[in-house]
């Protein structure tokens, strides 16, 4: 009979500890309201802001006219008739002038040969725009805007395409480059893929 009230002891401290368990347990799922009724203000979660790697670009969309020859085009901006010269490319000379002869004396090839492949290259960007004629044509002008002759220097969109990239991947330009070219490497690179397969004028 003398060991029950020790049991009894046992199970009462049992109990205690459970119950103090059970306390800190609801205390520290209240800690949150409790920081806050005290002031206590837990840090913001940090935002993540995505960054685009997608060079941005600013646009004008303008009537063309029509097209002068493989890296030239004629539109209308701002009510009055402007030459845009393809940014970054330079195709053949197609009709016979002092550029066409600098270049057959720069080069070693005939006049008559760069104006044939000029030709060609006037037809590429001429059957690309075609349809494009009257219509306003998506154009990123360059920088600085306009070349030593007062022509507008220009990137030319069509159907979400830079055109300048596709002349070039087609095998009907050269790279050319002065002032600040935005797409040089993918200008270099077009003519890389260009030459390794053979297309356009460098076809063998």
């Amino acid at each position: 009979m003398a060991e029950k009230p020790v049991e009894f002891a046992k199970f009462a401290k049992i109990c205690l500890a459970n119950f103090a368990v059970i306390i800190a347990c609801l205390s520290f799922a209240n800690f949150a309201n409790c920081g806050e009724a005290a002031g206590i203000v837990s840090a913001p979660k940090e935002e993540v802001v995505q960054v685009s790697s997608k060079p941005t670009r600013t646009t004008h969309f303008c009537k063309l006219l029509y097209v002068v020859d493989g890296d030239t085009i004629k539109i209308e901006y701002k009510e009055e008739k402007e030459s845009v010269r393809l940014l970054g490319i330079d195709t053949p000379e197609s009709k016979n002038n002092a550029k066409a002869e600098r270049d057959a004396k720069a080069s070693g090839v005939k006049v008559k040969d760069i104006i044939y492949d000029g030709i060609k290259a006037s037809k590429f960007t001429k059957e690309r725009l075609e349809k494009y004629i009257g219509k306003n044509i998506e154009i990123e002008f360059g920088n600085p805007p306009r070349d030593r002759y007062g022509r507008l220097l220009g990137w030319v969109y069509v159907e979400g395409k830079c055109l300048n990239i596709e002349i070039v991947r087609n095998g009907y330009a050269k790279p050319l480059f002065y002032g600040k070219i935005k797409y040089k490497d993918e200008i270099n690179q077009a003519y890389v893929e260009a030459v390794k397969a053979g297309v356009g004028l460098w076809r063998k």
